[in-house]
């Protein structure tokens, strides 16, 4: 497989999306997690389960996954990190604006080939202000080393 693959271009921004969060998708979480803690139960006030705002939300809500729109083939994608940044606490009911940006593309010679990392952020807003930042890492392989002689 050649490595001439030409990267996409960072800062590139997704369209973005508008979600209200679900009790049904928090108590979905918490059941695949095994989470039985009794603060996401509905409440007056639940809150959300910390990766409730994961990479798959964006898919869920718009249909559309940025790994694919980005014509990256899921034989080739692996996950490859994922962090969560909070600045205000989220809970059932929310209604949240996220904004996707492709924020880096970088190729790195492996011995088994060429890698490309891409960090796909997520921006997400309430009423206007922003309260959360997730940041998805995937790793596409792009082809396999050159044999030593």
């Amino acid at each position: 497989m050649s490595t001439s693959i030409p990267a996409p271009q960072s800062g590139r921004r997704f369209d973005s999306f508008t979600f209200i969060i679900d009790q049904a998708k928090v108590d979905e979480l918490c059941f695949a997690l095994r989470d039985t803690d009794p603060q996401y139960r509905p409440g007056a006030r639940t809150p959300v389960p910390p990766t409730f705002l994961n990479s798959s939300i964006q898919t869920l809500v718009t249909g559309r996954n940025p790994v694919d729109v980005l014509g990256i083939s899921r034989r080739q994608a692996l996950h490859a990190g994922q962090e969560y940044e909070y600045l205000a606490p989220l809970f059932v009911g929310d209604r949240l604006t996220g904004q996707t940006t492709l924020t880096d593309v970088t190729d790195k010679q492996g011995r088994n080939g060429t890698v490309r990392f891409l960090t796909l952020e997520t921006r997400f807003s309430r009423d206007g202000a922003e309260v959360a930042v997730v940041r998805n890492r995937v790793a596409q392989r792009l082809g396999a080393a050159k044999e030593q002689a």
